[in-house]
């Protein structure tokens, strides 16, 4: 690409300007490269030293709150609860459970009036229990949905 430069009396080139870029070399100009992730281990440290102290008057703020929330006794005892010590730590909370998934099938009954369309074993496959797509409404909640198995319609 050329380049035009000014020269002052002594043939030095003072200022080099480049010409104005086309379109054609806009599109041939390689993307930018980002810069690659780099993994802080101490990251979480450094969060953590950052957190604002806190006070006895936060402690004791937290604790009535918590027990409002939690507890059906009186909470007259934290106002007067002695607090020798504030310290801060680190803690990993973990919550494991099992959720028990269940389906079963059963008949229900209505009268058939010939206005509805019968979707019988002669429409298709019959799927199993498993088979019949039910989303849940919500991850890790208990919940009972109902749905309708595809082909079972009886006359």
């Amino acid at each position: 690409m050329p380049v035009r430069c000014q020269s002052d009396a002594s043939q030095m080139p003072v200022a080099c300007q480049s010409p104005p870029l086309t379109i054609a070399e806009l599109s041939h100009q390689p993307a930018p490269k980002q810069e690659a992730y780099r993994f802080d281990p101490d990251a979480g440290i450094k969060t953590f030293q950052q957190l604002p102290k806190v006070t006895e008057a936060m402690a004791r703020d937290i604790l009535l709150q918590a027990a409002a929330e939690q507890c059906c006794r009186g909470r007259d005892f934290i106002k007067d609860l002695p607090i020798t010590k504030v310290e801060k730590h680190l803690g990993l909370a973990l919550r494991l459970g099992v959720l028990p998934g269940g389906r079963y099938t059963c008949w229900t009954y209505k009268p058939f009036t010939g206005q509805e369309e019968v979707d019988s074993r002669d429409s298709g496959h019959v799927p199993g229990p498993w088979d019949v797509e039910l989303k849940p409404s919500d991850m890790f909640e208990d919940e009972d949905r109902e749905g309708i198995v595809p082909h079972t319609d009886t006359v």
